[in-house]
């Protein structure tokens, strides 16, 4: 089973394997649309964002805003809604994508 503690996401947070977004209060939030409906993640969001940790200047905005964007290159479909599908070949896609925004 998952474990969906705290500190499971924390962890994870962390690991540069979830989003988390700090407010002014020093509070760690994370997006729910980085987590599929069955819970876990979405297939593919651990190595996109692997991918995108590596870009000069990478930070969460620019992150978030790379999963939220609609491209031609996937049909009109943000990177999430790519993701959300879980088919494999988006899920290819969009790891191409970020492998390109980190160059």
């Amino acid at each position: 089973p998952n474990d969906y503690s705290e500190e499971a996401v924390r962890k994870a947070a962390r690991n540069g394997q979830l989003i988390a977004i700090r407010d002014g209060n020093a509070n760690l939030h994370f997006p729910v649309w980085q987590f599929g409906p069955l819970g876990g993640t979405l297939p593919g969001l651990k190595e996109v964002l692997a991918v995108l940790s590596h870009r000069p200047h990478a930070d969460v905005l620019g992150t978030v805003t790379f999963f939220l964007n609609a491209t031609s290159r996937l049909e009109g479909l943000s990177p999430l809604e790519a993701l959300r599908k879980g088919d494999e070949k988006l899920v290819g896609q969009v790891k191409q994508l970020a492998l390109e925004a980190s160059e």
